[in-house]
């Protein structure tokens, strides 16, 4: 697989894919989320979703549909398609609670840092984020 760049991305086979997926969740919920990019795209099922924000998966990645480095391809589509839209990236830390204690869930299975970054990150379009970060 040759490398996705600001120049490629958008003549990978997956980007009308992405494309889609996030016109419809700027639609349906006003920001993008990747894991219902991969939702949307088939590459999670509802369930291993639930079982991820559950506990009871140790990673995302142990419940995704497609290995990390397809994943890892369609995170940077989606991230320079959320840039040319002026969507706002904003890190959103996924907590899941047992036993009384908060702990942060795992994107990835080897915990990658650039894999654990790119899952983490919502899109908003600016306008919203700018409300948003007027209200807070």
């Amino acid at each position: 697989m040759k490398a996705i760049n600001s120049r490629t991305f958008a003549k990978d086979h997956y980007y009308p894919k992405v494309v889609r997926a996030v016109d419809e969740l700027l639609a349906d919920k006003g920001m993008v989320v990747p894991v219902d990019v991969f939702v949307k795209l088939g590459f999670l099922f509802e369930l291993g979703l639930e079982d991820w924000r559950s506990g009871k998966a140790k990673s995302l990645e142990e419940v995704l549909r497609c290995d990390g480095v397809k994943a890892m391809r369609l995170l940077e589509i989606l991230r320079l398609h959320a840039r040319d839209r002026k969507l706002k990236a904003t890190a959103v830390p996924y907590l899941v609670e047992r036993r009384g204690r908060r702990y942060l869930l795992r994107f990835s299975k080897k915990d990658d840092p650039t894999f654990e970054k790119a899952f983490s990150h919502h899109f908003v379009p600016m306008a919203a984020a700018v409300v948003h970060g007027a209200a807070s």
